[in-house]
Protein backbone atom coordinates (compact mmCIF):
# COMPACT_ATOMS: atom_id res chain seq x y z
CA UNK A 1 0.00 0.00 0.00
CA UNK A 2 1.26 3.47 -0.86
CA UNK A 3 0.05 6.97 -0.06
CA UNK A 4 1.34 9.89 -2.12
CA UNK A 5 0.79 13.42 -0.80
CA UNK A 6 -0.39 15.57 -3.71
CA UNK A 7 -1.34 18.64 -1.67
CA UNK A 8 -0.58 19.63 1.90
CA UNK A 9 0.12 22.96 3.58
CA UNK A 10 3.88 22.46 3.74
CA UNK A 11 6.70 22.23 1.19
CA UNK A 12 7.52 24.56 -1.68
CA UNK A 13 4.72 23.24 -3.90
CA UNK A 14 1.75 23.60 -1.63
CA UNK A 15 -1.51 25.30 -0.71
CA UNK A 16 -3.78 25.26 2.32
CA UNK A 17 -5.59 21.99 1.78
CA UNK A 18 -5.17 18.26 1.45
CA UNK A 19 -5.11 15.72 -1.35
CA UNK A 20 -3.80 12.16 -1.14
CA UNK A 21 -3.38 9.48 -3.79
CA UNK A 22 -3.76 5.94 -2.43
CA UNK A 23 -3.04 2.56 -3.97
CA UNK A 24 -4.34 -0.40 -1.96
CA UNK A 25 -6.00 -3.74 -2.65
CA UNK A 26 -5.84 -3.12 -6.38
CA UNK A 27 -7.68 0.20 -6.02
CA UNK A 28 -6.42 3.63 -7.04
CA UNK A 29 -8.15 6.26 -4.92
CA UNK A 30 -7.95 10.03 -4.90
CA UNK A 31 -8.77 11.23 -1.37
CA UNK A 32 -9.68 14.93 -1.36
CA UNK A 33 -8.57 17.43 -3.98
CA UNK A 34 -7.29 20.54 -2.22
CA UNK A 35 -8.69 23.91 -3.32
CA UNK A 36 -7.32 24.28 -6.86
CA UNK A 37 -5.77 22.28 -9.70
CA UNK A 38 -2.47 22.01 -7.79
CA UNK A 39 -3.15 18.37 -6.90
CA UNK A 40 -3.42 17.60 -10.61
CA UNK A 41 -0.12 19.34 -11.38
CA UNK A 42 1.64 17.65 -8.48
CA UNK A 43 0.27 14.25 -9.55
CA UNK A 44 1.98 14.71 -12.92
CA UNK A 45 5.15 15.74 -11.10
CA UNK A 46 4.99 12.43 -9.20
CA UNK A 47 4.21 10.35 -12.29
CA UNK A 48 0.57 9.70 -11.39
CA UNK A 49 -2.14 9.63 -14.05
CA UNK A 50 -5.30 10.75 -12.26
CA UNK A 51 -7.35 9.71 -15.28
CA UNK A 52 -6.69 6.14 -14.12
CA UNK A 53 -8.12 6.46 -10.60
CA UNK A 54 -10.94 4.07 -9.72
CA UNK A 55 -12.78 6.56 -7.56
CA UNK A 56 -12.58 9.80 -5.63
CA UNK A 57 -13.42 10.11 -1.93
CA UNK A 58 -14.29 13.48 -0.41
CA UNK A 59 -13.73 13.60 3.35
CA UNK A 60 -16.04 16.60 3.93
CA UNK A 61 -17.45 19.66 2.26
CA UNK A 62 -14.86 22.37 2.88
CA UNK A 63 -13.26 24.36 0.06
CA UNK A 64 -9.70 23.28 0.91
CA UNK A 65 -10.63 19.64 0.39
CA UNK A 66 -13.23 19.76 -2.36
CA UNK A 67 -12.80 22.75 -4.66
CA UNK A 68 -10.29 20.81 -6.73
CA UNK A 69 -13.21 18.68 -7.96
CA UNK A 70 -13.76 21.48 -10.49
CA UNK A 71 -10.81 20.07 -12.44
CA UNK A 72 -11.93 16.43 -12.47
CA UNK A 73 -14.86 14.32 -13.63
CA UNK A 74 -15.97 11.08 -15.28
CA UNK A 75 -15.34 8.90 -12.23
CA UNK A 76 -17.19 7.70 -9.13
CA UNK A 77 -17.24 10.16 -6.22
CA UNK A 78 -18.02 8.85 -2.73
CA UNK A 79 -19.01 11.23 0.06
CA UNK A 80 -21.57 12.03 2.75
CA UNK A 81 -24.79 13.69 1.45
CA UNK A 82 -24.20 16.80 3.57
CA UNK A 83 -20.97 17.79 1.80
CA UNK A 84 -23.02 20.21 -0.29
CA UNK A 85 -24.09 22.28 2.73
CA UNK A 86 -23.61 26.05 2.51
CA UNK A 87 -21.25 26.80 5.40
CA UNK A 88 -19.43 29.80 6.80
CA UNK A 89 -16.66 30.85 9.20
CA UNK A 90 -16.97 34.42 10.44
CA UNK A 91 -19.40 35.11 7.58
CA UNK A 92 -16.85 33.91 4.99
CA UNK A 93 -18.05 31.09 2.76
CA UNK A 94 -15.96 27.94 3.29
CA UNK A 95 -18.08 25.28 1.56
CA UNK A 96 -17.26 23.70 -1.78
CA UNK A 97 -17.77 25.70 -4.95
CA UNK A 98 -20.05 23.26 -6.78
CA UNK A 99 -23.65 22.28 -6.11
CA UNK A 100 -24.91 18.72 -5.90
CA UNK A 101 -26.48 19.14 -9.35
CA UNK A 102 -23.18 20.27 -10.85
CA UNK A 103 -21.34 17.36 -9.24
CA UNK A 104 -23.92 14.84 -10.47
CA UNK A 105 -23.42 16.10 -14.02
CA UNK A 106 -19.68 15.30 -13.85
CA UNK A 107 -19.40 12.33 -11.50
CA UNK A 108 -21.10 9.04 -10.71
CA UNK A 109 -22.10 10.28 -7.27
CA UNK A 110 -22.44 7.89 -4.32
CA UNK A 111 -23.52 9.45 -1.02
CA UNK A 112 -23.83 7.53 2.22
CA UNK A 113 -24.35 8.29 5.90
CA UNK A 114 -23.61 4.65 6.68
CA UNK A 115 -20.29 2.87 6.20
CA UNK A 116 -19.83 2.24 2.48
CA UNK A 117 -17.55 -0.64 1.47
CA UNK A 118 -15.61 0.14 -1.68
CA UNK A 119 -14.11 -3.33 -1.45
CA UNK A 120 -14.31 -5.80 1.42
CA UNK A 121 -11.13 -4.23 2.84
CA UNK A 122 -11.69 -0.52 2.06
CA UNK A 123 -14.51 1.37 3.75
CA UNK A 124 -15.73 4.95 3.60
CA UNK A 125 -16.88 5.41 7.20
CA UNK A 126 -19.92 7.60 6.49
CA UNK A 127 -21.17 9.66 9.40
CA UNK A 128 -18.86 9.34 12.39
CA UNK A 129 -19.85 11.63 15.24
CA UNK A 130 -20.98 15.20 14.48
CA UNK A 131 -19.65 17.80 16.92
CA UNK A 132 -20.39 21.47 17.50
CA UNK A 133 -17.96 23.88 15.83
CA UNK A 134 -17.52 27.63 15.51
CA UNK A 135 -18.70 27.37 11.91
CA UNK A 136 -22.27 28.17 10.82
CA UNK A 137 -24.72 27.09 8.15
CA UNK A 138 -26.62 29.30 5.74
CA UNK A 139 -29.43 29.89 8.25
CA UNK A 140 -26.96 30.93 10.97
CA UNK A 141 -27.25 27.70 12.97
CA UNK A 142 -24.22 25.78 14.25
CA UNK A 143 -22.51 23.58 11.68
CA UNK A 144 -21.89 20.18 13.26
CA UNK A 145 -20.13 19.01 10.08
CA UNK A 146 -21.94 15.65 9.99
CA UNK A 147 -20.24 14.94 6.66
CA UNK A 148 -16.75 14.75 8.17
CA UNK A 149 -15.60 11.21 7.45
CA UNK A 150 -12.55 9.08 6.66
CA UNK A 151 -11.34 5.91 4.97
CA UNK A 152 -10.48 2.74 6.86
CA UNK A 153 -8.38 0.13 5.06
CA UNK A 154 -7.88 -3.38 6.38
CA UNK A 155 -4.31 -4.66 5.88
CA UNK A 156 -2.41 -7.68 7.13
CA UNK A 157 -0.67 -5.42 9.66
CA UNK A 158 -3.88 -3.85 10.98
CA UNK A 159 -6.19 -1.01 10.03
CA UNK A 160 -4.95 2.04 8.18
CA UNK A 161 -7.06 5.17 8.77
CA UNK A 162 -6.97 8.04 6.25
CA UNK A 163 -8.45 11.31 7.51
CA UNK A 164 -9.21 14.71 5.96
CA UNK A 165 -9.59 17.16 8.85
CA UNK A 166 -11.01 14.99 11.65
CA UNK A 167 -13.68 17.52 12.61
CA UNK A 168 -15.48 14.49 14.07
CA UNK A 169 -12.47 13.92 16.35
CA UNK A 170 -9.51 11.67 15.57
CA UNK A 171 -10.34 9.42 18.54
CA UNK A 172 -13.93 9.00 17.32
CA UNK A 173 -12.71 8.21 13.80
CA UNK A 174 -10.31 5.56 15.09
CA UNK A 175 -13.04 4.00 17.20
CA UNK A 176 -15.46 4.02 14.26
CA UNK A 177 -12.88 2.23 12.12
CA UNK A 178 -12.50 -0.43 14.80
CA UNK A 179 -16.27 -0.87 15.06
CA UNK A 180 -16.79 -1.17 11.30
CA UNK A 181 -14.11 -3.81 10.81
CA UNK A 182 -14.52 -5.38 14.26
CA UNK A 183 -10.75 -5.15 14.75
CA UNK A 184 -8.75 -3.38 17.45
CA UNK A 185 -5.34 -3.12 15.79
CA UNK A 186 -4.71 0.28 14.19
CA UNK A 187 -1.47 0.12 12.23
CA UNK A 188 -1.36 3.59 10.68
CA UNK A 189 -3.18 6.94 10.77
CA UNK A 190 -2.54 9.49 8.03
CA UNK A 191 -4.15 12.90 7.46
CA UNK A 192 -5.32 16.03 9.24
CA UNK A 193 -6.26 15.80 12.93
CA UNK A 194 -7.56 19.38 13.37
CA UNK A 195 -5.46 19.91 16.48
CA UNK A 196 -4.14 23.45 16.89
CA UNK A 197 -3.59 24.07 20.61
CA UNK A 198 -1.79 22.45 23.51
CA UNK A 199 -4.51 21.48 25.98
CA UNK A 200 -5.72 18.58 28.11
CA UNK A 201 -7.47 16.98 25.13
CA UNK A 202 -4.06 16.24 23.60
CA UNK A 203 -3.28 13.83 26.41
CA UNK A 204 -6.35 11.78 25.43
CA UNK A 205 -5.22 11.86 21.80
CA UNK A 206 -1.72 10.77 22.82
CA UNK A 207 -3.20 7.81 24.70
CA UNK A 208 -5.34 6.82 21.71
CA UNK A 209 -2.36 6.98 19.33
CA UNK A 210 0.33 5.46 21.54
CA UNK A 211 0.28 1.93 20.09
CA UNK A 212 -0.02 3.01 16.45
CA UNK A 213 3.16 2.31 14.50
CA UNK A 214 2.82 4.81 11.63
CA UNK A 215 1.44 8.32 12.17
CA UNK A 216 1.58 11.17 9.66
CA UNK A 217 -0.30 14.41 10.15
CA UNK A 218 -0.29 18.03 9.05
CA UNK A 219 -2.58 20.46 7.20
CA UNK A 220 -4.91 21.39 10.09
CA UNK A 221 -2.55 20.01 12.75
CA UNK A 222 -0.05 22.55 14.04
CA UNK A 223 3.67 21.88 14.42
CA UNK A 224 3.57 22.56 18.16
CA UNK A 225 0.97 19.81 18.51
CA UNK A 226 3.18 17.36 16.62
CA UNK A 227 6.12 18.32 18.84
CA UNK A 228 3.99 17.87 21.98
CA UNK A 229 2.80 14.42 20.93
CA UNK A 230 6.36 13.36 20.18
CA UNK A 231 7.42 14.52 23.65
CA UNK A 232 4.75 12.14 24.96
CA UNK A 233 6.69 9.29 23.39
CA UNK A 234 4.84 8.98 20.09
CA UNK A 235 6.52 8.94 16.67
CA UNK A 236 4.45 11.49 14.76
CA UNK A 237 5.71 12.49 11.32
CA UNK A 238 4.83 15.70 9.50
CA UNK A 239 3.11 15.46 6.14
CA UNK A 240 4.77 17.24 3.21
CA UNK A 241 3.62 17.83 -0.36
CA UNK A 242 5.17 15.36 -2.85
CA UNK A 243 5.90 12.85 -0.07
CA UNK A 244 5.44 9.09 -0.60
CA UNK A 245 4.46 6.91 2.36
CA UNK A 246 4.83 3.15 2.05
CA UNK A 247 2.71 1.03 4.36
Amino acid sequence: MIVKVLVEDHNKINEHGLSLYIESNGQKILFDTGQSDLYYKNAKEMGIDLNMVDLVVLSHGHYDHGNGLTHLGGVTLVCHPKVFSKRYRNKKYIGINQSRKEIEEKFDLVTSKKPYFITKDICFLGEVKPRATNYTLEDGSIDYIPDDSALAINTENGLVVITGCSHAGIINIIQRSQEVFKKDKIYAVIGGFHLKEINSALDRVAKALKNIEIIYTGHCTKKQVIDYLNKKGLKVNALRSLMTIEI
